[in-house]
């Protein structure tokens, strides 16, 4: 199994995805991301502290969290999908959703950052994707990229790792993927909305990467992309039964055959990112009466958020 497996995992279930309706003139709708560390907390003691209350953790999207504020917040985990299965919010949810004094996402979905973001997807002056690829994977990248409504004259304009994360992406159909249709309520109810990273951040771990690994990353995508469609709808019923340890079990089986570059992508957007997160949606715990979403894969496992925010006294408290 290989790195495009990845790409559409942290699409589903890690990145905040701003919409990506099938025309050019969206595509600087991009990913999404601040940044201070928590408290250090050594590797064993975390694993040893999850083992304990695994069980209790295993199961649930919606999370009560006490312990901070005079109210309690709310930690919900989300897929990043317009599915209607999806984005139809159980009634638990949306009671808890509209109680609350403030939404937090994973990155606030304003257009200057997703403006800056889509900057960064493009090639320098005198840069061909064409010429990075070899005509035979460009070719093969650029029908894939037609498929998705966007044409040979802008796609040789992509730099590798975004034309991964373009083709990775689930097809979008409305647009309102859950994290958008919260963003709307948010701003329909007059609630605050606070983001945990920035766009820029998000993408970075791509953007950062090494043009052979840019490039195997498309090759890769490429290869696998007839696969998936059922990735895909399998998360999607993990997601659907609220089953954390089903979402992870699929996580890593898709990773046992990963290579280097899947591993190291990995721990930089679940495990680091998890310490920051946790640290960064304090200030929100404090004024109490949060509701606060991200990707459910951040929520499980020995590094996961819920863990952290145990770890750190906090009480975590399934509620759906």
């Amino acid at each position: 199994m290989t790195v495009p497996i990845i790409t559409t995992i942290l699409h589903l279930l890690l990145f905040t995805q701003p919409a990506f309706p099938q025309t050019p003139d969206t595509i600087s709708t991009m990913l999404a991301a601040d940044g201070t560390a928590i408290t250090s907390r050594n590797s064993h003691q975390i694993t040893h502290i999850s083992n304990a209350v695994q069980s209790q953790l295993a199961t649930g999207l919606l999370w009560r969290i006490a312990g901070l504020g005079t109210t309690p917040s709310y930690l919900f985990g989300t897929m990043h999908v317009d599915d209607p299965r999806v984005t139809q919010l159980p009634e638990v949810v949306a009671d808890a959703f509209d109680r609350s004094d403030s939404l937090t996402l994973e990155a606030k979905l304003d257009l200057a950052s997703l403006t800056a973001v889509a900057t960064k997807m493009i090639l320098g002056d005198g840069q061909s994707l064409a010429d990075i690829l070899g005509s035979d994977l460009f070719a093969a990248a650029q029908d894939l990229l037609k498929q998705r409504g966007i044409p040979g004259p802008l796609a040789v304009k992509f730099k590798p790792w975004a034309v991964s994360v373009l083709l990775g992406a689930p097809r979008s159909k409305t647009g309102l993927f859950l994290d958008r249709v919260l963003h709307d309520q948010a701003q329909q109810q007059d609630k605050p909305i606070h983001g945990i990273e920035t766009l820029e951040e998000q993408i970075s771990v791509f953007d950062e990467l090494s043009l052979v690994d840019q490039v195997s990353l498309v090759k890769e995508t490429v290869t696998q992309y007839a696969q998936l469609q059922n990735l895909i709808e399998e998360l999607t019923q993990a997601y659907l039964q609220r089953n954390l340890t089903a979402l992870v079990a699929v996580t890593d089986r898709y990773l046992e055959e990963n290579g280097d570059l899947a591993e190291r992508i990995k721990k930089r957007l679940i495990i680091e990112r998890n310490i920051k997160m946790v640290a960064r949606i304090y200030p929100r715990l404090r004024e109490g009466n949060a509701f606060i979403a991200v990707g459910a894969l951040h929520l499980p496992g020995a590094n996961g958020m819920l863990a952290l925010l145990r770890k750190n006294g906090l009480t975590v408290e399934a509620v759906y």
